[in-house]
């Protein structure tokens, strides 16, 4: 047995270094991709503040970004604790692993052709229109 297992751990951390890895992983991996929306909201912000209208800072849209992903971060540590935590007790899932993965990557594989894929690119596609 692991010194990992059964001490709250997942993925061999605590949640303060997951936390903390997941937040300079997304910062890295999303916020180059994000800086067009975030410059564009940066940008009728601040069309509406020089004509005197209700604006929300840049900042704040940003810092609300950050948190989302960070309380998804979150969840995702407490899901792989569980998991860890089952995977600990049972023989059966480190049998299976590489069957459960596969059957994880075909399930989000089948995603990518569903008609639910194109529904949500459509919506996010465009989302000023």
């Amino acid at each position: 047995m692991s010194p990992a297992m059964g001490a709250g751990w997942a993925m061999g951390m605590r949640a303060p270094l997951f936390t903390t890895v997941w937040i300079v992983m997304m910062a890295a991996m999303m916020f180059p991709t994000a800086a067009p929306m975030i410059l564009t909201f940066a940008r009728i912000s601040a069309g509406r503040r020089q004509q005197g209208l209700a604006f929300v800072p840049a900042w704040v849209f940003t810092g609300a970004y950050v948190l989302v992903w960070t309380v998804f971060g979150v969840l995702a540590y407490l899901a792989a604790a569980g998991v860890d935590g089952l995977v600990s007790r049972s023989m059966w899932w480190t049998v299976h692993a590489a069957q459960l993965g596969g059957a994880v990557i075909a399930l989000a594989g089948l995603y990518q052709f569903s008609p639910l894929k194109r529904a949500c690119l459509s919506q996010c596609r465009t989302p000023l229109s």
